[in-house]
């Protein structure tokens, strides 16, 4: 059957059992069924719930709905580099935390947290972990014997595959972790996730995973090397260029780039014009100025305003990123001499 074979080859990506997969819409679900399932039908044990301020909003939006329910939920701050430390999730950890949802590497930052060290804290104290890997499934290894988390989240769009199909990692025997369906109707999925099932997009899935597993090492070298290249020819051109985020514990195909002495809106304008980049995160709301995870690294707004992420792909060459530059640094460089006549509304 087409849909079991695509649920053994995410299970190799994960190194898992086919059993512990469930297919959903995309991440956004999977986040929701997973923290809404385990704190509903762990609130017995206690009600309190963990997670960190550089999450998506996929999550933090689900917290914030939890506290409506009557649950207590502590948000974990990050150091200047978006890394969250064990100190400070062991200290945190109270008598009735039951769940912890914190995410393998950033959306906007591409910082990477340490996710197996982390988990060993919240194991010691029988706390649920939740992962949102979505991020990292294309170029790390997301080996769920190594995370030893208790569910994650992908989408098959990160991994080259469809839009409109995720998955949710579930581990087996777990009793902490033991949650029942958050929707009720068929017996799809084992009744975890009701529904009919997105065959063609199942099947899609199934095989960016594997194509994932197969070119997972040579992605993340290939990545590495222009994401390098574009930096060190950026800066090279430009003075007052900052990367956010960890500068080596972090996505390989990610950089988040502050331009000194530009207004964002200025910035973002004129680069669509030329580059697909985006200011932050693609999930941000028409209506939200500033990026909450720039936030909570403490860049504050006049810095902010500045900054641009920045991608490469699978179709990305050496050739397109020094072209990049070129384009990057004449609108840099413009925008800081006031010269914008060249670059007409």
């Amino acid at each position: 059957m087409a849909v079991e074979k695509a649920r053994k080859q995410v299970a190799a990506l994960l190194n898992c059992s086919p059993r512990e997969i469930f297919f959903t819409s995309g991440a956004t679900e999977s986040n929701n069924i997973a923290i809404h399932g385990i704190a509903r039908t762990q609130m017995k044990r206690g009600r309190h719930v963990i997670t960190v301020a550089t999450e998506h909003k996929s999550v933090l939006s689900v917290m914030e709905h939890l506290k409506d329910e009557g649950f207590e939920c502590t948000v974990l701050g990050v150091d200047s580099q978006g890394l969250i430390s064990t100190d400070l999730l062991r200290k945190a950890l109270r008598p009735d935390t039951i769940l912890a949802s914190i995410m393998f590497a950033n959306n906007e930052i591409g910082t990477i947290h340490n996710i197996p060290e982390l988990a060993k804290v919240l194991k010691d104290h029988q706390v649920a972990f939740h992962c949102d890997a979505v991020q990292g499934g294309l170029t790390e290894d997301l080996d769920t014997q190594k995370l030893n988390v208790d569910t994650l989240s992908l989408s098959g769009h990160k991994l080259y595959g469809p839009k409109g199909i995720g998955v949710l990692y579930v581990k087996r025997g777990a009793t902490y972790a033991h949650f029942d369906p958050v929707c009720f109707g068929g017996k799809q999925e084992n009744g975890l996730r009701p529904g009919t099932s997105n065959v063609a997009g199942i099947v899609g899935l199934g095989k960016a995973a594997e194509i994932c597993l197969q070119m997972r090492s040579e992605n993340s070298k290939r990545y590495r090397e222009l994401s390098h290249l574009l930096y060190t020819t950026l800066t090279q051109r430009l003075k007052g260029v900052r990367l956010n985020g960890h500068p080596t514990q972090r996505l390989p195909q990610n950089l988040s780039l502050t331009f000194e002495g530009v207004r964002g809106e200025d910035l973002q304008r004129e680069v669509s014009k030329s580059l697909s980049v985006s200011a932050g995160s693609a999930c941000l709301s028409s209506g939200q100025s500033h990026s909450h995870v720039l936030s909570a690294l403490g860049i504050k707004d006049e810095a902010d305003e500045g900054t641009l992420r920045i991608s490469v792909g699978s179709l990305t060459t050496s050739n397109d990123v020094l072209n990049a530059v070129s384009c990057l640094a004449q609108i840099v460089e413009a925008l800081r001499q006031g010269q914008r006549s060249g670059f007409a509304d």
